[in-house]
C-alpha cells in the first residue's frame, strides 16, 4: 500500500487483531484476575503473579489440607470472592499436602508428621505417591469446591507439585528411607504424572467446561522424557525438597497466567491442559 498508494502506513504491526469470528476479549495480565487457593506454594507464587500485573485475592492458609471444615470455610470464601469479582479465574492447589504419605511398620499410610527432636514436619519411613484408589477419593473430597464455584467461573487446578523428588525431610537416615535409591527420583515423577492423569478425570466428570488442568511438569520442565525432566527439575527443587525456589516458582506462576488467558480465549473449552509443549482439550 505504501508503495502504490503512497499512504505513509507503519510497516511494523502494531495493533491488536479481533479475534474471528467477533472477539472474545482476551486476558492479559493488566486485567487478568485470580483467586488464589491453597498452601504454601501459592503462598509463594502470590507476589510472582502480583509483579506480573495480576491482581490477585489471597485465600492460601499455611498448612491447608482437605479437611471438612477446611473445605468448608475455603469454599465459603470462594464463593463471596466470585460474588465480589465474577470475572476472576478460580486458581487451586489444594491436595499438594494429602498426596504425599511415607509408609508405617504396619504398612499402612500416614502423612508427615511432627517430632519432638528439630521441628518441622517429617516422615518417618519410605515415601510414596498415593496410589489410584486414594487420588480419586481425594478428589471426590475437593470436588464440591469445583462443583459449588459458580458455573460461568474459570478455574485452573494445579496438580500436586512434585515433593521429596531428590531427598528427604531431614538429615536422619532413619526417615524418608527410600530417598537414597537409585531410581527414586525417576520414580516420583512418574508417580505425579499418573496421579495427575487420575484427578483430571475423575474432576472433569462434574465438571466439563470451563476447567483447565495444569501441566505441572510442562511448566517446570518443558520436557516430556522421565530423565529429562528429572535433570530439568532438579535446580528447580528447594533444599528441604518439599518446595521450589524462585525459578520455580516463577516458572508456575507463568504456566497460571498462559492458562488464564487460554480459558479466556476459549470460553466453551472444557477441561484442559498447558504445557510449553502440547496443549490438549476434552469436548
Amino acid at each position: 500500500l505504501n508503495r502504490d498508494l503512497a499512504t505513509g502506513l507503519c510497516p511494523e504491526v502494531k495493533l491488536p487483531r479481533a479475534a474471528v469470528g467477533g472477539g472474545v476479549k482476551e486476558r492479559t495480565t493488566e486485567n487478568l484476575k485470580v483467586i488464589l487457593c491453597g498452601a504454601s506454594h501459592m503462598k509463594r507464587v502470590c507476589p510472582l503473579l502480583e509483579a506480573k500485573g495480576v491482581q490477585v485475592t489471597d485465600l492460601t492458609a499455611k498448612g491447608w489440607a482437605p479437611s471438612k471444615a477446611g473445605i468448608d470455610s475455603l469454599g465459603n470464601h470462594i464463593k463471596q470472592a466470585v460474588q465480589e469479582s465474577p470475572e476472576a479465574v478460580v486458581v487451586m492447589d489444594i491436595l499438594g499436602n494429602s498426596c504425599y504419605k511415607f509408609i508405617q511398620p504396619d504398612d499402612s499410610l500416614s502423612n508427615a508428621c511432627k517430632t519432638s527432636k528439630g521441628g518441622g514436619w517429617h516422615m518417618l519411613g519410605d515415601i510414596v505417591t498415593v496410589d489410584d484408589g486414594e487420588a480419586k477419593a481425594l478428589a471426590s473430597r475437593v470436588r464440591p469446591l469445583i462443583e459449588n464455584t459458580n458455573a460461568n467461573a474459570k478455574i485452573v487446578f494445579i496438580p500436586p507439585i512434585p515433593r521429596y523428588v531428590f531427598g528427604g525431610c531431614c538429615s536422619d537416615s532413619s526417615h524418608s528411607t527410600n530417598t537414597n535409591q537409585m531410581e527414586h527420583s525417576a520414580t516420583m515423577i512418574a508417580s505425579h504424572s499418573r496421579l495427575r492423569s487420575t484427578l483430571k478425570q475423575e474432576l472433569i466428570k462434574k465438571r466439563e467446561h470451563g476447567l483447565w488442568v495444569l501441566d505441572v511438569l510442562g511448566c517446570l520442565t518443558q520436557k516430556t522424557s522421565l530423565d529429562a525432566q528429572v535433570k530439568q527439575l532438579r535446580p528447580l527443587t528447594d533444599k528441604d525438597n518439599v518446595h521450589l525456589n524462585v525459578e520455580g516458582y516463577e516458572a508456575i506462576a507463568k504456566g497460571i497466567v498462559e492458562a488464564c488467558t487460554k480459558l479466556g480465549k476459549k470460553p466453551d473449552t472444557a477441561a484442559s491442559s498447558v504445557s510449553a509443549l502440547v496443549r490438549t482439550c476434552w469436548r
